[in-house]
Order: C-alpha cells, then structure tokens, then sequence
C-alpha cells in the first residue's frame, strides 16, 4: 500500500513539447512515450516514479528529479507542489555534461531546466498534423488529442476526402484479391467512420475552455497501442 502524495496534476513545459517535436521521426518515438506515460502513471498512483534526484551540484541541481527515458535519453522533472509534477525536459547525456562529456554545460543545463520549471506551461504542444496510412490508426493515436485546431480540422477534411475519393484505399487495394480486397474495404470504412466521430469529438473538446494541467489518466495510451 502506497504512502507517497498521489499527484493529480502533470504540468508540461514548452521546452519539454520543443524537445518530443524533435523525436517524432524518431524509430524509438513511441517507445520514449510510452516511458514518460509509465513514469507518469507511477506517480499519479501515489507510488515512487522513478524520477530520482539528480547527482549533482546541490545548489545547480536542487529539486530536480531525472529519469532515463531511452538510449542517453534522460527526462528532467520538478514537482511544484506536493500534487503536481511538471516534464521540464528531455535531453541527451551532453546536454548536462554525462561523466566526463563536456562537464562546463552542467550550469547551462541546470538553469534552463529551472527555467522550465518555472515559466508557464501548456497542456498540449499544438502539433500541425499526424501521418496515418490507415484510417484505423487514427482512432486511439496517441497524438489525436495534441493537435492544434487547424491541425485537428486538416485531419478531418483529409477524412472527408477519403470518403468521398478513396485514393488511399484504392493504393492498399492493388493487386489483391477479390476476396482479400472486399475484407479491406469493408474494415476501411468502417475505420474511416470511426476516425471521423473522434476527431470530431476532438474538435469540439478543443472548444471548450481547457484545464491549464493534465491528468494523470490522460497518459494512458500516451505511448500508443501495445
């Protein structure tokens, strides 16, 4: 049975958003995600989270927790209040000076994680458009409820085009079989009608005033399917 402060607010700074844009090509993206979310739900659970207190110069590094969230790929956190843990940043080992990799960065690195502790914070970094090769892969991605108003209506109209010109479906069609082609057509529209009512029911989220902080609940699914 868990002892520690449950947090129920996760606020997210806009160098930590600055700093995910940077992985979204990245083979290792979602498995990041999926790092951060468990870190994340961990602490939304009342249990340790894993962000330990960085090693460091006590005056530089005070209040500041660390996480290895991929290859010397570390996250940053603070925790403002006993409720609240902010994502400040996410870094390579260089970026603070790792052992004995270009130690002189390490007062740079403290105060700009400081700074992002402290300057305000965004519950969502706006992205412009996620990629899907099938409509499918809309419904539950992770990155649905991160995009901006102009991205979240751009999906929606490149649904609307699919469903009225199917060009995406005539290319995954090509060269199968009668019987295999009418088994994706059918799974197609069905996900295209899917995929429809969630961004549609993103839309008119993102139209309604928004909490300044998240929830722990939202980082459920945060890393993507699996």
């Amino acid at each position: 049975m868990s002892t520690l402060p449950r947090t129920t607010k996760i606020e997210v700074s806009a160098l930590f958003w600055r700093d995910l844009a940077e992985w979204r090509t990245h083979k290792d993206y979602f498995s990041v995600r999926a790092r951060i979310a468990e870190l994340v739900l961990r602490a939304g659970a009342g249990e340790q989270a894993g962000d330990t207190p960085f090693n460091g110069r006590k005056l530089l590094w005070e209040g500041i927790g660390h996480a290895h969230v991929g290859n010397k790929l570390t996250l940053f956190t603070t925790r403002p209040d006993g409720d609240t843990l902010r994502l400040c940043v996410i870094k390579k080992h260089d970026f603070y000076g790792f052992r004995n990799e270009r130690k002189g960065r390490a007062n740079d690195a403290a105060r700009k994680i400081h700074n992002a502790s402290v300057t305000p914070h965004s519950p969502s970094p706006g992205w412009s458009g996620i990629k899907w090769r099938d409509p499918s892969e809309i419904l539950g991605h992770p990155e649905l409820r991160e995009l901006s108003e102009t991205g979240l209506r751009g999906l929606y109209q490149d649904l609307l085009t699919e469903a009225d010109q199917f060009d995406r479906l005539g290319e995954a069609v090509r060269g199968l079989s009668p019987k295999m082609r009418g088994a994706v057509e059918e799974a197609w529209t069905s996900g295209l009608i899917e995929a429809l009512s969630a961004v549609e029911t993103e839309i008119v989220r993102t139209a309604r005033a928004q909490k300044p902080h998240l929830e722990p609940a939202v980082f459920e699914g945060w890393g993507g399917p699996g």
